[in-house]
């Protein structure tokens, strides 16, 4: 009677860490989004601008944002490549979104001039580990 007592103790541990995992409740799962950010004609003239991007809950009519960060700055390089990491902030359900804006004047906002991603892609969390490239179109 005792060894059931215990195999089914050990059982029901065992599914209670197992669940607990599940929901990641033993320690945060780190989430990596990587890609590069273009024109639609693959170009990048981003050269001595600031580009910030952004990981934005679009479930429900709040659009919370969940990470910003500002990938260059007054600078140039090869390839512009963005990489957000990020430890288990995302719902299992919910909807999300990558925005991009490459301020070529510095000043902080949308202007004439920048450049701007347009939200059309949902990022569900099942996709946050697939590269995917930004593009950005010119604010005229």
């Amino acid at each position: 009677m005792v060894k059931k007592s215990l195999k089914l103790l050990s059982v029901m541990f065992l599914c209670l860490i197992l669940t607990a995992a599940a929901f990641g409740c033993l320690g945060s799962k780190e989430y990596t989004i990587e890609g590069k950010i273009m024109t639609e004609d693959g170009s990048q003239p981003f050269e001595n601008s600031r580009i910030y991007i952004e990981l934005v809950n679009i479930t429900d009519s709040e659009n919370h944002v969940i990470m910003e960060r500002l990938i260059l700055e007054n600078g140039s390089q090869v390839n512009y490549r963005y990489t957000l990491t990020h430890d288990n902030v995302l719902d299992p359900k919910g909807i999300y979104t990558i925005t991009a804006l490459v301020d070529m004047d510095s000043s902080g906002n949308l202007t004439t001039g920048d450049y701007a991603s347009k939200p059309i892609f949902r990022l569900e969390p099942n996709m946050v580990e697939q590269p995917f490239d930004i593009y950005v179109y010119l604010n005229e």
